[in-house]
């Protein structure tokens, strides 16, 4: 009878300790739980105090993008860049980018899981230097590399470095204030120094001024590309906030290049732009 009420008495001890130890788990998990949400509140409002206004403002550079390019391939322009038509062209190319370097510099690798569309706005910027420096733009109909194409300078292309820093020259800072990006008006001033300045903005700048399709064939070529990247962007993204960007069959943008292997993209150039930023966006 003894061990009978030893053994109930070790029972219910262990019952204790076991019942004690699932409620702290629960309370740790708890915890947890509740940290993370909060977390997860806290990442959100920020995401959407800081980054929810460069969303709207990257649909409709992309937006203005495709308007530019569908243009310059409709006829000729003066793209002087010390015009304001070429000015206002230079802006336009590099805004987009300029806008995904501000993403960029607002996010954390944490910010992925409570904004699933923060991985897209981030592969945008990557496409976009796909668009003007990655070889696909400048392949021929069959795979091959087009004449004249030079990885060796920025004759025809502008490197990665250099897309990033022009666009980066369009950034911002003031005290107390976000960073930004510069105004049309504003960018008048930022493009005359940089222009004395010799620097990346300048250099960038030299491939939109005087730019037409068939003086500069293979920029405009990865300007075509960069244009129907644009625009997939505000057709993926751009219904909620009502933007759209339509445009014209894209193989028409190679008419005015007075040479015939680009001519000959007409029939593949849709499948390749599509291939190039499909691969881009989804990975």
């Amino acid at each position: 009878m003894a061990v009978v009420s030893w053994i109930a008495i070790v029972v219910s001890v262990l019952s204790i300790a076991v019942s004690g130890g699932v409620a702290w788990v629960n309370q740790r998990d708890k915890a947890r739980f509740e940290a993370r949400m909060a977390y997860d509140l806290e990442a959100r409002k920020r995401l959407l105090t800081a980054v929810g206004p460069l969303r709207f403002q990257l649909l409709v550079a992309c937006r203005d993008v495709v308007g530019r390019v569908q243009k310059l391939g409709s006829g000729r322009w003066n793209t002087d860049v010390r015009s304001y038509f070429g000015r206002d062209t230079l802006y336009r190319v590099l805004r987009p980018v300029a806008i995904a370097e501000l993403i960029e510099r607002q996010v954390n690798y944490v910010d992925f899981s409570v904004d699933p569309a923060m991985p897209s706005l981030l592969r945008f910027q990557a496409a976009a230097l796909d668009c003007f420096t990655d070889s696909s733009p400048v392949l021929d109909a069959t795979g091959a590399e087009l004449a004249g194409v030079n990885w060796s300078n920025e004759s025809e292309h502008p490197f990665s470095g250099t897309v990033r820093a022009a666009a980066g020259a369009l950034i911002v800072v003031e005290a107390d204030s976000p960073e930004r990006v510069a105004r049309r008006e504003e960018f008048q001033q930022i493009l005359s120094d940089a222009l004395k300045s010799r620097g990346d903005l300048a250099r960038f700048a030299g491939f939109i001024d005087g730019l037409t399709p068939d003086a500069r064939p293979l920029f405009w070529l990865r300007l075509i590309f960069y244009g129907y990247l644009c625009q997939r962007f505000v057709s993926d993204h751009g219904k909620p906030a009502g933007l759209s960007a339509s445009a014209r069959p894209w193989p028409e943008m190679l008419q005015n290049v007075g040479r015939d292997d680009i001519q000959d993209l007409a029939g593949v150039l849709e499948e390749r732009m599509r291939r190039l930023t499909t691969d881009a966006l989804a990975n």
